[in-house]
């Protein structure tokens, strides 16, 4: 029978065979989750992947029975049962009578508010439980099995393939949840690393590093109780995925605790890891498998866009996480590369798309974006979307505008300095506030490009008339407009540091534009 119809059966309290009173239903890509209360089912999507393979009965019984196995290994009081899913006249149940239509996995509820990525987003984690956690992963490890085939899958060969099916199975996605010159160059940078590091994958093996791993560590999974610490939902369906280096398995939480905005919480947790196993290697690999970890969870949200069983609502969030996932992996990817970081700084009249197309290429490249609108007000002790329609002009008196491109540049300067690239969002309409800018990048030894923003005139007109009525940082209004444009002097750059950029060509025209010449593809 379909599988939504039996889902839909199951959403009804006389399904089961205790009293439940309200049932919860989650979906990925490859799984229906039900929530009763005391009990969750797991139960696998009938989907064919290059991946994966859920089409037949006989296929899901076993990869249920093989996820309860594996997941005991470190979580065995979540991981109860595989149950059949019967139907008996019209009446569908879970363990009851009549013919099996389906498997489901029984496991132990635990509450969303124990998860690690609920806690660590809260602030509710501490150091001494993410180093239980590391302890936990790492006698996890220390126990998990090895073998001589098993060891064939930490081979250059296997993890090139594991990149190849990323690239291969992404490509349908450029432009969509991964902006084509980020995709070129992520692959890029891996393709070079494989050549620069060939012997220090031939060491791993060696070492035994190679093990029957978790493979899928995201903090969503880990549940921190004040007594006990649960690891959950290991990597069943594919063994290429779950036989790999240790240092992958424990940069995938890394990853997820930096995607989480929690880098505190990750630095710490693989330290704890380092100390627990002695694998200070694990540092030369860590980037790298970060990146990875970050691009296959590009991908999984990419996959479930394609989802047209939820709503566009959720398709959205899904694209917005993907995406988020695509740029962390493209840090990664720029960390071990020990690529510059760079500067973009953004020149153009009030409203021809600076800060849209600023926010868009933060968002892509995961750069960090100053906006002059926002120091300007901060300066002058006002609100970020408080409007000013009085004292305009002192609000954009020269002695003001002056403060704020020293005090941006002066910021940019602090975060090039970590590594970060940095946007500086301003008019820059005088060559002079420019030069400060390019001084500072050429003093570091820093990359940098002029991004010059073209917009008709009768457009930005159009927008800044309704600019009132929105909830906008920028006070500036058409009067504003009129005065910086007749201000506003030609930029003096030699043609490699400048890009021009015609706003109204599109999103992904822009910052395909500025970032083909920022990365060199």
């Amino acid at each position: 029978m379909p599988q939504e119809k039996m889902i839909k059966a199951l959403l009804y309290p006389k399904a089961y065979p205790y009293k439940v009173r309200k049932i919860k239903l989650i979906q990925t890509y490859i799984s229906w989750v039900l929530l009763t209360g005391k009990y969750v089912y797991k139960i696998k999507k009938p989907v064919k992947y290059s991946h994966l393979n859920f089409s037949t009965l006989k296929r899901r019984e076993f990869f249920c029975k093989r996820e309860l196995r594996l997941n005991r290994r470190i979580c065995p009081e979540v991981y109860l049962d595989v149950v059949p899913i019967t139907k008996k006249g019209k009446k569908i149940q879970i363990g009851g009578q009549g013919r099996v239509i389906d498997w489901a996995i029984k496991m132990k509820q635990l509450q969303p508010k124990w998860a690690l990525d609920y806690l660590a987003i809260k602030k509710k984690v501490t150091k001494p439980k993410i180093d239980k956690i590391a302890k936990i992963i790492a006698q996890f490890h220390s126990q998990a099995r090895t073998s001589s085939y098993i060891k064939r899958f930490g081979a250059l060969k296997v993890v090139k393939k594991n990149w190849r099916e990323n690239f291969s199975q992404t490509k349908d996605f450029v432009d969509q949840t991964i902006s084509k010159p980020i995709f070129n160059f992520i692959r890029n940078k891996v393709n070079e690393y494989f050549i620069k590091n060939r012997t220090l994958f031939k060491k791993r093996i060696s070492q035994g590093k190679i093990k029957d791993c978790h493979g899928d560590l995201l903090a969503s999974d880990i549940y921190v109780l004040p007594k006990k610490i649960y690891i959950t939902d290991c990597i069943e369906f594919n063994r290429r995925f779950r036989y790999q280096d240790t240092a992958s398995d424990i940069a995938f939480l890394a990853m997820d605790l930096d995607f989480l905005d929690r880098s505190d919480l990750s630095d710490y947790l693989v330290k704890r890891y380092i100390t627990y196993t002695k694998d200070k290697e694990l540092t030369k690999l860590l980037s790298f498998y970060k990146c990875y970890r970050a691009y296959v969870r590009g991908k999984v949200y990419s996959f479930n866009t394609r989802d047209l069983s939820i709503s566009k609502e959720e398709r959205e969030k899904f694209e917005e996480k993907a995406q988020a996932h695509f740029a962390l992996a493209f840090r990664y990817a720029h960390q071990f590369s020990k690529s510059k970081p760079f500067l973009l700084i953004m020149c153009g009249p009030v409203g021809s798309g600076k800060s849209w197309l600023a926010t868009h290429l933060a968002r892509v490249a995961l750069a960090q974006h100053i906006r002059s609108d926002l120091v300007r007000k901060e300066l002058l002790g006002i609100k970020p979307f408080e409007y000013r329609k009085k004292g305009l002009r002192k609000i954009y008196a020269k002695q003001v505008t002056d403060r704020v491109y020293r005090e941006i540049i002066k910021r940019a300067r602090k975060l090039l300095k970590d590594g970060q690239p940095v946007i500086l969002d301003a008019t820059f309409g005088k060559q002079y506030h420019r030069d400060l800018a390019f001084k500072m990048a050429k003093s570091m030894k820093i990359p940098y490009w002029l991004i010059e923003c073209f917009t008709p005139e009768k457009t930005i007109l159009k927008f800044l008339r309704k600019r009132k009525k929105l909830k906008e940082i920028s006070d500036a209004d058409i009067k504003v407009y009129l005065k910086t444009k007749k201000e506003f002097e030609p930029p003096k750059i030699p043609k490699e540091h400048y890009i021009k950029v015609n706003t109204p060509k599109g999103i992904i025209w822009c910052v395909n534009k500025v970032l083909d010449k920022v990365l060199k593809i």
